[in-house]
């Protein structure tokens, strides 16, 4: 089985693409609307990349440009709305791409308000494919846990400091 895991950066993203590299093949999709830092925040993913590329070689990085699709949204949806929204079309756009099974996210229960279980259900209504959610009832204590032991932590938590051209392990659309 494929998957597809969204990547954001984050603490939670990818713990759980870590997770579902355990026994099944995973890349990743980033979905970004880079203003003035497109490198730093590129080299920052990428840094990623490479620590989950420590447990699984294979794994891709793809970029979507999503800048202009949420500037519609931000146009037209109601503010409380928005968040679902944008994960929805994340969804929609991430459906077209050939060769996945089904997508992870690191969605866990009630962290913010988006991921309410309503709102997962609406999200995953916008989804032709099945969504895992390995992180879905861990609290964020245990997220940072494992995120620190399998070293994205430090990672995620930093500013883009550093710049360096993104590897050909990546792909922008």
């Amino acid at each position: 089985m494929k998957l597809l895991a969204f990547l954001s950066g984050g603490i939670d993203s990818p713990a759980a693409a870590y997770i579902m590299m355990k026994k099944h093949s995973v890349d990743m999709i980033n979905f970004h609307n880079y203003d003035s830092n497109e490198t730093a925040a590129k080299t920052k993913l990428i840094k990623l990349l490479d620590v989950l590329r420590s447990h699984q070689k294979t794994a891709k990085l793809l970029f979507f440009p999503f800048k202009e699709i949420q500037m519609q949204i931000v146009e037209k949806i109601d503010p409380k709305y928005r968040t679902v929204i944008y994960r929805r079309m994340m969804f929609r756009i991430s459906g077209k791409i050939r060769g996945y099974d089904k997508f992870v996210t690191g969605e866990a229960l009630g962290q913010v308000a988006s991921q309410t279980l309503q709102n997962l259900y609406v999200i995953n209504e916008a989804s032709k494919k099945d969504v895992l959610r390995p992180l879905l009832s861990f609290d964020k204590a245990e997220i940072i846990e494992l995120a620190k032991k399998i070293g994205t932590y430090e990672i995620s938590i930093s500013d883009y400091a550093e710049c360096v051209p993104y590897s050909d392990t990546c792909t922008s659309f």
